[in-house]
């Protein structure tokens, strides 16, 4: 029943041990904060700030203490993997298990946009690899007439996680290179639909949304055709080369 309660108001629903660790799958969590899977790892870890993790542990602790099965509410702050700040509000409520093991249900609500990151990298660090062939092949919405990812390399798939097929195209790059990426694209797709045959360019270079803890930057080449009357656009991305 808490479950239901919680999930039909909350962006987030996450299940958590007595020591805090994330039980179940949290696929709404992992998309929030851009990370791969969170099962299995302390939730303290992701959050962002001491005071708000003290706060945090001595809420549920208390309520864990005093058997209150009443729900409780805090603020947390989540660092995502682009090193923005998510300001959340954290509702919660402890229950026993039949062993008396306390477990806590925790349904998160983003408060707000998120901040904007303190530091970015210039160049993808050295801890991330250098991987070839990271394509995104997109399909246009007849509908709406959207640009779609329709599929991406396994290359790819390794630097965005899961999840992006299906979604629009400026789902590939974060908020500060969305609106020049899409106009980019919109202009090669009209002149390749114009001409009516394969067009290629360089966009430059722009911040992909990825999973691992720091933004991965990559130069982008486009290559727009048209196919049997429908119209396909691949997108390869390559690594920039780190400075000697």
């Amino acid at each position: 029943a808490a479950c239901k309660i919680l999930s039909s108001f909350c962006d987030s629903l996450v299940h958590l041990g007595p020591d805090f660790v994330i039980l179940k799958p949290c696929p709404k969590l992992d998309a929030m904060l851009f990370r791969m899977s969170s099962i299995g790892k302390s939730f303290c870890d992701l959050i962002g700030a001491e005071d708000d993790k003290h706060m945090f542990v001595s809420a549920l602790r208390e309520s864990a203490a005093t058997m209150n099965i009443s729900p409780g509410m805090t603020h947390l702050r989540l660092a995502d993997s682009f090193g923005q700040i998510a300001k959340l509000y954290a509702h919660y409520v402890c229950y026993h298990t039949s062993s008396g093991e306390p477990h806590f249900l925790l349904a998160l609500v983003e408060m707000e946009e998120r901040a904007t990151p303190i530091a970015v990298s210039p160049l993808a660090p050295s801890g991330l690899p250098d991987l070839p062939n990271m394509e995104v092949f997109l399909e246009m919405d007849e509908d709406s007439g959207d640009l779609l990812i329709l599929s991406l390399s396994s290359n790819m798939c390794s630097i965005l996680g899961e999840g992006f097929e299906g979604r629009e195209v400026e789902a590939l790059v974060t908020d500060g290179y969305q609106q020049a990426f899409i106009q980019w694209i919109q202009y090669m797709f009209n002149t390749a639909s114009g001409r009516g045959k394969e067009v290629k360019d360089r966009f430059g270079f722009v911040q992909i949304r990825s999973h691992y803890p720091h933004l991965y930057c990559a130069d982008v080449q486009g290559t727009f055709r048209i196919a049997s009357g429908i119209e396909f656009v691949t997108l390869k991305f390559e690594p920039p080369q780190a400075p000697q």
